[in-house]
């Protein structure tokens, strides 16, 4: 039976904002991008007859957070639960350690019967049958991680894989080199083998604290289909540039993605920001990206 599966990685500036249909047409969406960029998704969505059923915030940064207000707000979304793993509360700003609070202090919020649930093992155990196994966390809890990184909000990134039949598409959030080295060896002992990746939302903005020439190795087959990064628009190839994407890395991955003839596709580049739709059917064993 053919599968399908859709993805848009929303233009929404320097952050993150994902949405993807399942196969068994559930709807997530992965982090809501900076204050102020979640309402003009949540148009786009609702303008598009699309809905979110999850929501997954990745980790704590506003670029990723930011638009929980907005989310909770727009009662046209009717968002059934929210996923997140909670910061300490000394190493976040005031404004997105008040927004982390909303979750933490509700397991349900009360006018729209959101369910709001940190991560741990039983959550994770639950999101199999909701998510028909669909989605699979690869970062924190399953790599036995469960003390929070107070030194750097980035390590404590939420990673999802969702698993189509025997195809990884992962969602790597501001993941470090260091996350990627304990999920390979988790995956490695687990038997799960990441050579089959189709899609790869490139983690930390294709920053140099993350995609390890290692990591990149190990997701990169012959049915490798795209990768995107999440960028503000005004960013531009100059090596001088300190804040991310770094140019050295977009050519070091550009580099591997040209051997499976492909590149990185761009959320903003010149000044201009963009929305990238992807499709993505799964039949037989084969993948077929649909443009």
């Amino acid at each position: 039976m053919c599968k399908e599966v859709e993805i848009i990685c929303y233009g929404v500036g320097f952050g993150d904002c994902i949405y993807v249909k399942l196969p068994n047409s559930l709807q997530i969406l992965i982090d809501t991008g900076h204050s102020g960029a979640f309402s003009k998704v949540a148009a786009k969505l609702l303008n598009d007859g699309k809905n979110i059923d999850y929501v997954f915030l990745t980790h704590s940064h506003g670029d990723h957070i930011g638009g929980i207000n907005q989310l909770f707000d727009n009662e046209k979304l009717k968002i059934k639960g929210i996923y997140y793993w909670a910061p300490a509360e000394t190493k976040i700003s005031p404004s997105n350690l008040k927004k982390i609070n909303k979750l933490k202090d509700i397991s349900v919020h009360k006018r729209r019967m959101i369910h709001c649930e940190q991560l741990d093992e039983d959550v994770i155990e639950r999101m199999h049958s909701i998510f028909a196994n669909y989605v699979n966390i690869l970062y924190p809890i399953t790599c036995g991680v469960h003390e929070y990184n107070n030194i750097d909000l980035n390590a404590n990134s939420i990673v999802i894989d969702i698993l189509i039949d025997s195809f990884h598409l992962l969602f790597m959030g501001d993941a470090t080199s260091k996350n990627e080295q304990l999920i390979l060896e988790q995956c490695k002992k687990n038997g799960i083998d990441l050579k089959k990746t189709i899609f790869w939302k490139i983690g930390h903005h294709a920053s140099e604290t993350a995609s390890s020439s290692t990591f990149v190795d190990a997701i990169l087959g012959d049915d490798f289909k795209k990768a995107v990064c999440s960028c503000k628009d005004s960013w531009t190839f100059d090596p001088d540039n300190n804040e991310p994407p770094s140019v050295n890395k977009i050519n070091e991955i550009n580099t591997k993605l040209k051997a499976f003839g492909e590149e990185i596709n761009f959320t903003g580049k010149s000044r201009t920001i963009q929305d990238i739709k992807l499709k993505f059917k799964i039949d037989g064993g084969s993948v077929t990206y649909v443009p």
